[in-house]
């Protein structure tokens, strides 16, 4: 069975159908349309900030490969938000005040990554896309040498350290203050 409803104005509509079998015995269903022509606005993310540096010391789940973090921000209410990162999709769903987290979106690549999020209603309307960038590098590494630990220093003090970076990042503008 079907039947079309026409001119509905946006909004939401409680469907219910009642059936009859020869033996007298009624089923129902009932139903929550919503009516809705036009795509919700789109998500603001309020964390982490575009071009933010993502690190391993930034990582939610240091068991899980790359930079894992969770997205926060507003959208229309109700709807799914959805986030493209990596060539993975993360959603999560808005509340009924428009909030939203999403946990667990990587960062798997070194360097600039690009992040688009969308919303998308319960009409399967969908938000224009908005793009943002973040950072995944990690800083410097730096072991002292000498002198070990628990030593002291005479009166001709030699320190040594070594720096690498976990990225292999060039390191430069070494500073040393005492």
């Amino acid at each position: 069975f079907r039947i079309a409803l026409l001119g509905l104005a946006e909004g939401r509509y409680a469907v219910s159908v009642r059936a009859r079998d020869s033996r007298r015995l009624y089923g129902y269903g009932k139903k929550e349309i919503i009516v809705d022509f036009g795509p919700p606005p789109m998500p603001r993310v309020s964390s982490p900030a575009d071009g933010v540096v993502v690190s391993d010391g930034f990582d939610e789940e240091k068991e899980v490969a790359g930079a894992q973090a969770s997205f926060a921000g507003f959208a229309e209410p109700k709807s799914v938000v959805h986030i493209a990162a990596g060539g993975k999709e993360f959603t999560g769903s808005a509340g009924a005040d428009g909030a939203f987290l999403i946990p667990g979106v990587t960062f798997r690549n070194h360097g600039a990554n690009a992040v688009l999020v969308f919303a998308e209603d319960a009409a399967g309307n969908r938000s224009e896309k908005r793009s943002f960038t973040y950072i995944y590098n990690n800083p410097p590494r730096i072991v002292f040498l000498a002198p070990r630990d628990g030593e002291g220093l005479n009166h001709a003090a030699e320190i040594s350290w070594d720096i690498r970076d976990p990225d292999g990042d060039a390191v430069q503008n070494v500073a040393l203050n005492y």
